[in-house]
C-alpha cells in the first residue's frame, strides 16, 4: 500500500555528524568522537556558551570541504530508490534555506528523482521559520517520518504521525511513545515497511 513518507536528511540520508565532528576537531584542536555527541543541542556537545555560537559553527562547516564530501548512509541509496517506486517521498530537513541549492544538488546526486518535494524547516536562529517537520507532515499528509532527532520525533508522535527514529548517541534519552519505533538501519526500515 502506497504511503507518504517524510525523510530527514542529516544522519538519516547523509552521514553528516562525522564530518561535522572532524571539522570541529580540526578547527578547535579537540578529539571529539561520534559517540561523544550526547545531545542534539550542539552547543552542549561542543562546549559553547550559546546555541547561536554552535549554529554559527555549523554555518562555517557548511562552507568547508568537510561538508562538500558528505556521503550517504549505508544502503540508503538502494533502499530509497526502491521506496520511491512504491511510496511518495519528501526530504524534510532542519537545514537553513541558505544551503537549499547545495542540499537539493546533493539529494539529486545520490537519490535522483526520488523525492517529490524538499522542505526546509529552518531550525536556525535568524532564519525565517517555515512549518515545523510535524506541521509540514500534517499539512501535506505525510503519515510516517524517518528522523534522528528525539525532539522532532516526539513532536511528530504527539501529533499522531508515526516515526522511525534512527538510533543515535544524541537520542538515547528520547521519551518513548507509541508512535515512535527505534531503528538501526535502512534494511530494518525496509523490513518494517513490508
Amino acid at each position: 500500500m502506497m504511503m507518504k513518507i517524510g525523510i530527514d536528511v542529516d544522519d538519516v540520508l547523509a552521514m553528516s555528524m562525522g564530518p561535522l565532528i572532524d571539522f570541529h576537531n580540526q578547527k578547535n584542536g579537540n578529539s571529539l568522537k561520534f559517540e561523544d555527541v550526547f545531545s542534539f543541542d550542539l552547543s552542549k556537545v561542543f562546549g559553547m556558551e550559546t546555541r547561536e555560537e554552535a549554529f554559527n559553527h555549523v554555518l562555517n562547516f557548511y562552507k568547508s570541504p568537510f561538508f562538500k564530501n558528505i556521503e550517504p548512509l549505508p544502503s540508503s541509496k538502494e533502499i530509497i530508490i526502491k521506496l520511491s517506486k512504491i511510496h511518495q517521498l519528501a526530504a524534510i530537513t532542519g537545514r537553513p534555506s541558505i544551503i537549499r541549492n547545495e542540499t537539493i544538488f546533493w539529494l539529486e546526486k545520490f537519490y535522483p528523482n526520488c523525492f517529490l518535494e524538499t522542505h526546509f524547516s529552518n531550525h536556525f536562529p535568524g532564519e525565517d521559520k517555515n512549518l515545523s517537520k510535524a506541521d509540514f507532515c500534517l499539512e501535506k499528509g505525510y503519515e510516517l517520518l524517518i528522523e534522528d532527532s528525539g525532539e522532532f520525533a516526539l513532536e511528530c508522535a504527539q501529533k499522531g504521525i508515526k516515526v522511525f527514529l534512527f538510533s543515535k548517541p544524541w537520542n538515547k534519552d528520547c521519551i518513548s511513545h507509541e508512535n515512535i519505533v527505534v531503528v538501526n538501519s535502512w534494511e530494518e526500515i525496509m523490513e518494517k515497511l513490508k
